[in-house]
């Protein structure tokens, strides 16, 4: 027998991410996030947890995504970078 047809279900959301500033973190701390091997999944799940930024080390992943409640002033610090999460795209109508 053949798999059912795909759903037609709505896509979930994909939110994307620019750099805010390197070798900075955040002023103020919201919540971890956890653990994730890259800024790209870490920003997914920021946006879905409704952070506009988050903070994130390539270097050590273990420290996990954290989204930021005040991200102003950052403070210097030489293994975080501070990201934007960017909105979704608008869906496109048929």
């Amino acid at each position: 027998p053949s798999p059912p047809p795909p759903s037609a279900s709505p896509q979930p959301e994909t939110y994307t991410y620019e750099v805010r500033q390197e070798n900075a973190e955040c002023a103020n701390q919201w919540m971890n996030l956890g653990e994730y091997a890259s800024a790209e999944l870490c920003s997914l799940a920021a946006g879905v947890a409704g952070c506009t930024t988050f903070m994130f080390s390539s270097a050590y992943t273990s420290w996990g995504c954290r989204c930021c409640s005040e991200p102003d002033p950052p403070k210097e610090h030489s293994l975080w970078t501070l990201y934007n999460v960017l909105p979704p795209p608008p869906s496109a109508s048929p």
